[in-house]
């Protein structure tokens, strides 16, 4: 807030990366300066979950916090950082919130649907980079990468996600894996 108030930054897009805990009222702020967020779910949820078992639902709804963004209009994207986990993985994160040997959940209130935990890992990203008027929508005058799935994500059963294979990807409009 200091630095936006010398300098400007809403128009800038500022980005925190890899939040993990927060507090409604900075995501508020977070708002307010026109920053976005993105998010590393499997890391905080999944992998180091247990590190947040003390926190009562009302804070442990704000691991990981992609619902509290979204319904603020805080740009949020999700990653899987540089470790090579499958982004369906990630969305199963998202949308169930267990960490991995107890399956406990964590802040139930927080899960996503399949819709917003595949936006924020394909075309929310966009935003982020000043891109969103030419990458991450499959729409006329975008670059035309895609992945062919063996079954579609957003109507699969959370635990489903990690049966889903892919069959085909295509890159600039043409395939460089499967048919």
């Amino acid at each position: 807030e200091r630095v936006d108030s010398q300098y400007g930054i809403r128009s800038r897009r500022w980005v925190l990366e890899h939040m993990s805990l927060s507090r409604m009222e900075d995501l508020r702020a977070l708002k307010a300066l026109g920053a976005g967020v993105t998010l590393i779910p499997l890391h905080h949820l999944w992998k180091n979950g247990a590190s947040f078992f003390d926190l009562g639902e009302a804070e442990s709804k704000l691991v990981a916090p992609a619902k509290q963004l979204r319904d603020l209009g805080v740009p949020v994207a999700a990653g899987t950082d540089n470790t090579p986990y499958d982004p369906l993985a990630v969305m199963y994160a998202m949308m169930c919130r267990e960490e991995r040997t107890t399956k406990r959940v964590i802040g139930e209130a927080g899960t996503v649907t399949a819709e917003a935990a595949l936006e924020a890992l394909t075309w929310a990203g966009a935003w982020f980079t000043f891109e969103e008027d030419r990458k991450g929508r499959l729409v006329a005058g975008h670059f035309a990468d895609c992945a062919v799935l063996s079954q579609n994500p957003l109507t699969a059963a959370p635990h489903e996600l990690a049966q889903i294979d892919c069959l085909a990807t295509m890159v600039d409009g043409s395939f460089v894996y499967g048919p």
